[in-house]
């Protein structure tokens, strides 16, 4: 992957700290300048899982230029330099080379980066993977943080079994690299994941996300017919890419029934109803939600 962290000047100009695995010495025109605006006004983090799909970006000139298949991209402020930026990083080879995970590791560090003075374990990440030592730096004063960010970031995205240097309680992986699969440990992330993929129109990841059982009655064809139409209903894309998953009920049978609540329309509620089987959460039923309802 290519990664480059962007800080915004006094000016409001967008600056390239520092950059690894970008060709040339251009880096910031080789990143989509909406992107980096986007999530630096909204301080929101935006993962495209498949940016030749994605209706926010798959136009985007910068991106159809390049040839990214995905990005990552993370707000940060340095409470040590007051430094507002963002970490973007993309791939050039294949869609889904990010997952939510990655997101959330990034998303942890950057949180740690604008509360702590001193974050304990840098000494370890940044003399140790070889990929840290890859980054470029450009020829301006900046504080050393932010450098040592890049390298940091890079590393949880590359090497998740290295978050846990930073008080991360989840239970170790093996080293290497980001192993891509759905996220189905957890019922609440199988729905958030399921409606990002509805969002970024990836249609075919989100029937993966379907029980078995369902996907037995509702082959692909039909799901992808009945997302595109859910999809292309007016309001449908602004709503789902703004609701609030809350959890409505539970029962003895490992179903958990969550409600899908628009920021502007509390009355109304979609509903979605997971299961577990064998250890494993899957979509098992969608209620309200038009075509989409099975």
């Amino acid at each position: 992957p290519r990664q480059v962290v962007v800080v915004e000047d006094d000016k409001g100009e967008l600056q390239c700290t520092a950059a690894g695995g970008v060709e040339g010495e251009d880096y910031l025109q080789q990143t989509s300048q909406r992107l980096l605006r986007t999530v630096l006004r909204s301080n929101e983090s935006k993962l495209l899982l498949d940016a030749t799909k994605d209706a926010r970006f798959s136009n985007d000139p910068a991106l159809k230029a390049q040839g990214v298949r995905s990005a990552l991209c993370a707000p940060f402020t340095d409470k040590v330099s007051g430094a507002r930026g963002v970490l973007y990083v993309d791939n050039l080879q294949r869609d889904n080379a990010f997952t939510y995970q990655d997101l959330r590791n990034v998303e942890s560090f950057c949180q740690r980066l604008a509360t702590d003075t001193y974050l304990e374990g840098f000494e370890q990440v940044t003399t140790g993977p070889k990929a840290s030592e890859e980054l470029q730096a450009e020829v301006q004063q900046m504080d050393p943080r932010i450098y040592i960010a890049v390298a940091v970031i890079l590393v949880l995205v590359m090497v998740p079994s290295l978050f846990s240097l930073f008080g991360s309680k989840e239970e170790d992986k093996p080293k290497g690299p980001t192993i891509v699969t759905r996220e189905t440990a957890d019922s609440k992330t199988v729905v958030v994941s399921f409606l990002r993929a509805l969002e970024t129109r990836n249609f075919r990841s989100a029937y993966q996300y379907l029980t078995q059982d369902r996907r037995a009655k509702i082959s692909f064809d039909k799901f992808n017919g009945q997302a595109v139409k859910f999809m292309s209903e007016k309001g449908n894309s602004w709503i789902i890419a703004r609701l609030d998953v809350v959890e409505s009920t539970m029962n003895s049978d490992g179903l958990k029934t969550y409600d899908l609540i628009p920021p502007d329309d509390r009355l109304l509620r979609w509903k979605v109803t997971t299961q577990k089987l064998e250890g494993v959460w899957y979509v098992s039923s969608i209620r309200e939600m038009g075509p989409l309802t099975f």
